[in-house]
């Protein structure tokens, strides 16, 4: 492609004056000895004509006054000359064009000097030669810019990885302490766990040898109880015998009482006899009184008396009968009760063993309940012991939990660095892939699969050469040929070539000049926007950086603090909100500058600057609302200040080294999410890039 066509050329040699005036320097010198030898004007008055006999040494003349130049003033000034307007702009082509017309000038002004059609030819011949060696010394100088931009490049990305790796570094080595100090609290809880353990090893015998004492205990009560069970069965044989005898004693005791009562029936005859005695002696005396010395009549008294004294004898006999008769009931009864008092004898004897039984069973029992007592304090002892183990147990699950937390932080730590350094070589020209330019732009579109599968989306970016739709799809859709419904209005088609994470990747394959058009005029629209935004962007971005470094300068912050920050949860805020020593400061002196730029564009929805690791200290204000407790989604729509945003939008905007970055990317706001687009523009304080502007505006 001709790109010095693409500039007018009263522009290229405007633009191109500073490197044209080191040429004139130069070519006056070729001048003079071209002209010497061409026409004889100063140095050589009698030139040959023949063009054969000086074209040769002219060509070494002039090769020798390049290469003389080359590698002198002219390398040194023209090199860079050459990497200024390039800095600026303007390709090598464009400037090696400029140089082109200024050596058709100087041609021209040859050949006003010369002398006919040969002279003509001489000029041709010079201009060849000139241009030739002009040619590769622009070459030379293309490839060495080329070079140098690409080491520029090389060194920036270079940079940005070794931050970026320090960084990554330093998280995964602070991730790396807490593993430390978590593997240290694992330590001392095993070591405590085992102490733990020990003591209730220990106690655990104790308790076990109780155990065996009240076991052995236990075994010698039953023994006893089963000896105290067959004496109170032999006590209970020996008191029914008992009762037994009782009651023959009591029936022995009955007819006693029976005989006595007979006695007592005798003892009333033996005293009515005793009375009538007595009556019979009182008249005997009576009588004898009476009588005298008569005698008749105490012979009655007499008679009567002997038949008293024979009914006396009577009755005793009958009372010694009777008497008989209660000695030997007596005898029986004294026998009863002597059984009964044997017995009873026996009853006490077993009496005694059964107190001897039940002393050794209490002093068993007593021993049991010492044992036991013994065993309920060990075990009490146990259970406190179990209850620290049990806690130092959940200490070491948690403690494990941690760990398994901590060591998934690590592993995602290193997948997104992989991520980042993706994120960092997509962002510069070496490592972007796409053959063509891809602008970030919004478009409705609806995919057909086939058959009737029809899917509606958005695009992410856009070519000429293809788009990345955010639809709805999956690997099994990769390498499906497909047709493209563009805003409502032109048909494209494609394949879509893979699905990952950013959306659908689509390559066109079928493009006539009508979509190619109507994709040319969306891009130049999207673009022409994307400049204005940008051109917004960059005097604030400027106007941020000149406010930290007067922060810096004045002391209100500090250097370290700002480049190698240490994010400080604040608590209970959901999502997680951070504080940093510099937020008071960009609070002040951010926030009139961010919220000036939103009403310079109506399509601006928020402009906040983001430090290199994606933190954005201070938002806009409608942005800025203190948190609600327990309203997480309200929280991620309207408190968005203090937040870390490491998602890959994020991380692009934190990341960016370019002059602007564009991005379309969708903003989960909580309640919904919003598809944004974004431009992206560093913040370079002191000569550092300290992170990126951020302005969201809608596509």
């Amino acid at each position: 492609m001709n790109h010095a066509s693409a500039l007018p050329e009263n522009t290229i040699f405007a633009r191109a004056s500073s490197a044209r005036g080191i040429f004139d320097k130069h070519a006056d010198k070729l001048a003079e000895g071209l002209l010497a030898e061409l026409f004889g004007i100063g140095q050589n008055s009698n030139a040959p004509r023949d063009p054969k006999t000086f074209v040769i040494p002219l060509a070494q003349r002039l090769r020798k006054l390049i290469a003389a130049a080359n590698s002198s003033e002219f390398d040194a000034c023209f090199d860079d000359h050459v990497l200024a307007e390039a800095a600026v702009g303007i390709p090598a082509s464009q400037i090696v064009q400029a140089y082109h017309k200024t050596v058709e000038n100087f041609a021209r002004l040859i050949a006003s000097e010369g002398r006919g059609r040969r002279d003509a030819d001489l000029v041709d011949i010079c201009r060849s030669i000139l241009m030739g060696d002009m040619a590769c010394l622009m070459a030379r100088v293309e490839r060495k810019s080329a070079q140098e931009r690409s080491a520029s490049e090389i060194q920036s990305m270079s940079e940005i990885i070794e931050r970026e790796t320090d960084n990554i570094i330093a998280e995964v080595g602070f991730q790396a302490g807490r593993t430390n100090d978590v593997a240290q609290t694992m330590e001392i809880d095993a070591h405590d766990l085992s102490g733990l353990v020990e003591r209730i090893t220990s106690t655990t015998a104790i308790a076990s040898s109780n155990v065996s004492t009240v076991a052995s205990a236990t075994e010698e009560l039953q023994a006893s109880s089963q000896e105290i069970a067959e004496r109170i069965h032999k006590t209970n044989d020996i008191a029914s015998d008992a009762v037994t005898r009782a009651r023959e004693t009591s029936v022995t005791m009955n007819s006693l009482s029976d005989t006595a009562s007979e006695i007592g029936k005798v003892v009333d005859i033996v005293k009515r006899i005793s009375d009538q005695t007595k009556m019979l002696s009182l008249n005997a005396t009576i009588e004898a009184a009476r009588a005298g010395d008569a005698g008749k009549g105490f012979a009655v008294v007499a008679n009567e008396v002997k038949n008293l004294a024979s009914q006396t004898e009577k009755a005793i006999s009958d009372i010694n009968a009777q008497i008989s008769a209660i000695q030997n009931a007596t005898s029986e009864a004294v026998g009863a009760i002597e059984g009964i008092g044997g017995a009873i004898d026996e009853v006490s004897q077993l009496s005694s063993h059964i107190a001897s039984s039940v002393q050794q069973q209490t002093a068993a029992i007593s021993e049991i309940s010492n044992s036991a007592q013994e065993v309920s304090t060990h075990m009490q002892g146990i259970s406190g012991d179990i209850a620290q183990a049990r806690e130092k147990s959940h200490n070491a699950s948690q403690t494990a939990e941690s760990l398994r937390i901590l060591s998934s932080n690590i592993r995602d730590d290193i997948n997104e660095m992989e991520s980042r350094f993706r994120v960092v070589l997509r962002s510069t020209d070496t490592g972007d892939r796409h053959n063509e330019e891809r602008v970030p732009i919004a478009v409705d579109i609806e995919i057909d699969f086939g058959n009737g599968d029809k899917r509606k989306g958005v695009t992410a970016d856009m070519s000429v050469a293809g788009l990345l739709a955010r639809i709805n799809a999956s690997d099994k859709d990769n390498g499906k040929p497909i047709s493209i419904l563009l805003d409502g209005s032109t048909r494209l088609h494609g394949v879509l070539k893979a699905v990952s994470n950013l959306g659908s990747h689509v390559q066109f394959t079928e493009l006539n000049e009508d979509a190619n058009q109507t994709i040319l005029g969306l891009l130049k629209k999207t673009r022409d926007h994307d400049n204005k935004i940008a051109e917004l962007g960059a005097p604030l971005a400027a106007k941020l950086a000149k406010t930290l470094e007067n922060g810096l300068r004045s002391g209100e912050i500090i250097k370290d603090d700002l480049f190698h920050p240490r994010y400080e949860p604040i608590a209970d805020t959901d999502p997680q909100q951070f504080m940093t020593p510099y937020i008071a400061f960009t609070d002040r002196n951010f926030t009139p500058l961010q919220e000036e730029i939103l009403a310079k564009d109506k399509h601006i929805v928020f402009a906040a600057g983001v430090d290199f690791n994606g933190f954005l200290p201070t938002h806009n204000k409608v942005y800025s609302q203190p948190q609600r407790p327990g309203e997480p989604a309200w929280n991620m729509g309207n408190c968005r200040n203090r937040r870390i945003f490491d998602d890959r939008a994020g991380l692009m905007a934190a990341r960016n080294t370019k002059s602007k970055l564009l991005q379309t990317y969708f903003r989960d706001m909580g309640s919904e999410v919003v598809f944004m687009k974004e431009c992206d523009i560093p913040i370079v304080v002191n000569g550092e890039q300290w992170g990126n502007l951020r302005i969201g505006y809608r596509a």
